[in-house]
């Protein structure tokens, strides 16, 4: 049986149409790894911030003391004044953390990810 030019027709449509399908599967599963990455890379400066924030307290011997002194009659103003900016700061990063990180997927272009 030979083939004619209508049976090769056919044939080569059928093999770019499995081409295709094979582009697109290829192309949504390297999406699906650049939105993975890239929500991970916008993840990588808070938990570097949440990082310095812990490593204040680790090198600070003053602001140690006074986040880990269990008094309230001989506190001093340079003390409580520490402790108040450094719990202001804490609580100001931790409450702002998810409009920033969507603010930042948004610019991106990435879509918001459920965690």
């Amino acid at each position: 049986m030979a083939l004619t030019i209508q049976d090769l027709g056919a044939l080569g449509e059928l093999l770019g149409s499995v081409a295709v399908l094979a582009t697109l599967v290829y192309l949504a599963l390297q999406t699906r790894q650049n939105t993975v990455a890239i929500a991970a890379q916008l993840d990588a400066p808070v938990i570097g911030a949440n990082q310095n924030i812990y490593l204040s307290v680790a090198t600070s011997t003053e602001l140690a003391e006074a986040l880990a002194e269990d008094r309230t009659d001989d506190v001093t103003a340079s003390e409580l004044r520490l402790t108040l900016y450094w719990v202001s700061m804490l609580l100001t990063f931790q409450a702002t953390a998810p409009r920033r990180a969507a603010c930042a997927r948004s610019s991106s272009g990435t879509a918001p990810t459920r965690d």
